[in-house]
């Protein structure tokens, strides 16, 4: 920020406007503090990917302080806005930059252990040991552990990330490349159990009757003549059986009929 670009009193005759909904102040107050935002951001920002998010967050955090600086208080207006401007992203980088969900306790400590691994690295000249590290805080190991083992959960590895061996063709591979495809024999096999557990409840007429006609194949005509009925009578019982075999399912709250069996209904 400009040195001298203008005297507290102003800031203060600004911050009144501003208060008092003056968008104009207000807008003069942003411009004119936006760097000290851009330099605070500085400081907190990890990568250039996420800069423009956080300096968006630094400028709310401005805003914040301009709309609730006490004006009768003797202090300067920026020993007010920074703490105010870096609690902002702090929180914004405790809450909104984690890949995956980790307790809000980890996330708190997280900042703690961080600063102590910098501090200890900078003391030992080399990196310090968990107990070292607990030591430090005055914690228990367990507590430093668990914080270091969900601090992986800030940066996941993105699918598209290159593994070190190459395809076959010598063409680069992803972790994506490696995905498991989704099965459709699963859903083969839980429609089997389900009309497996559903016939059940046919008699034995009824089951050999499935078994020639779906299973076997065979004809209306060819299953009248083994059992020594008339074709008709066959077709009235296998509507029967659908339907029996419809209702059993639905009654146990499974899936519908599998497909061959509706197209012959």
């Amino acid at each position: 920020m400009k040195k001298n670009s203008f005297n507290e009193q102003e800031i203060h005759a600004l911050l009144k406007d501003a208060q008092n909904g003056d968008t104009d102040a207000a807008a003069e107050l942003v411009d004119r503090f936006q760097p000290l935002v851009l330099s605070i951001v500085n400081k907190y920002s990890r990568k250039m990917n996420e800069r423009e998010d956080v300096v968006q967050v630094g400028m709310m955090g401005l805003t914040k302080a301009i709309q609730k600086f006490d004006l009768n208080l003797e202090g300067k207006f920026i020993s007010y806005a920074v703490p105010t401007i870096a609690g902002e992203i702090k929180r914004y980088f405790r809450d909104c930059t984690w890949d995956v969900h980790v307790p809000r306790r980890v996330k708190e400590f997280y900042m703690h252990v961080n600063k102590a691994v910098n501090e200890l690295n900078e003391q030992l000249q080399r990196s310090p040991k968990v107990s070292e590290i607990a030591e430090y805080l005055q914690v228990k190991e367990d507590v430093v552990l668990e914080t270091m083992e969900l601090m992986s959960g800030y940066n996941t590895l993105s699918l598209e990330a290159p593994v070190e061996m190459g395809t076959t063709d010598g063409a680069p591979s992803t972790y994506n490349d490696y995905q498991g495809m989704i099965d459709d024999n699963y859903e083969k096999f839980e429609d089997h159990l389900v009309l497996k557990q559903s016939l059940n409840y046919l008699t034995a007429q009824e089951r050999e009757i499935v078994e020639l006609l779906f299973f076997k194949n065979w004809t209306q005509t060819e299953v009248a003549d083994k059992f020594g009925v008339s074709q008709m009578h066959i077709s009235r019982m296998r509507r029967k059986i659908l339907l029996k075999l419809k209702n059993t399912i639905r009654a146990h709250d499974h899936l519908d009929m599998p497909q061959r069996f509706s197209k012959n209904a």
